[in-house]
């Protein structure tokens, strides 16, 4: 759950930077200032999921760095038996914007010449921190108004691609916790809880009083005594 509320936000983010990739590909209502806001907007996005993917964490265990995932071999173990190995392993990717997403560009579709004329091939986007600022595009995917070989559109039109496919991972990674949670987790507390009301049952037959019985057999012992009392009152008459 804990987890399931830091991927929520991190959702939210990402439809937001999509929202913005949309509205800069408007490039003829959207001057330079207008796309630097977005631009600024997008950075600070990028370093928000960076922070939740950071900073969430159950006790002291951080669940979305990556250091839960299964590049590094350590893995959630949740004890759901009595018995050895009756436990549910989980590995919880990493959902840091430098590991959001591999979109690939087809080589020399993008080409960038920054202000001292040096000309770069863009030719894959290696994750979200792509997008920004000082990212592999120097002056960011939508604040960027000149140096592109190949229009500003095509390299807005792949950051969507790159969102895409963040918002795509994230909701693998919610999905794969709902599964778990809904059809292992919970699924085993059921029958937990019904081995224990079966064993409380069990317990009961063996160690409790049969109530019915006993005051079967109470009623049975008073009304001997009773009768016993009243013909020894009989004999002492005689």
């Amino acid at each position: 759950s804990t987890a399931e509320s830091a991927l929520d936000k991190v959702n939210v983010l990402l439809n937001k930077m999509r929202a913005l990739a949309i509205d800069s590909a408007n490039l003829g209502v959207n001057d330079q200032a207008m796309m630097q806001a977005n631009q600024d907007e997008l950075d600070e996005a990028i370093t928000s999921i960076t922070r939740i993917a950071n900073f969430t964490q159950f006790g002291t265990k951080k669940l979305l760095d990556g250091s839960l995932s299964s590049a590094t071999g350590t893995q959630i173990s949740f004890q759901v038996g009595a018995n050895e190995s009756q436990a549910v392993y989980l590995y919880i990717d990493n959902v840091q914007a430098s590991a959001l997403s591999t979109a690939a560009i087809a080589a020399g579709t993008l080409n960038y010449t920054d202000s001292a004329g040096a000309s770069t091939a863009v030719t894959e986007f290696t994750s979200l921190d792509d997008l920004t600022t000082g990212g592999s595009l120097a002056d960011g995917v939508f604040a960027t108004t000149s140096g592109w070989t190949t229009s500003q559109s095509d390299s807005i039109a792949q950051a969507i691609a790159v969102i895409d496919e963040a918002i795509e991972q994230v909701s693998s990674v919610r999905g794969k916790l709902g599964a778990v949670q809904a059809d292992n987790l919970e699924v085993n507390l059921d029958a937990l809880r019904v081995s224990f009301e079966n064993l409380q049952a069990a317990e009961s037959t063996i160690r409790d009083t049969d109530m019915t019985r006993e005051m079967a057999e109470f009623t049975k012992f008073q009304i001997m005594m009773q009768a016993g009392t009243a013909m020894l009152a009989q004999a002492n008459q005689l």
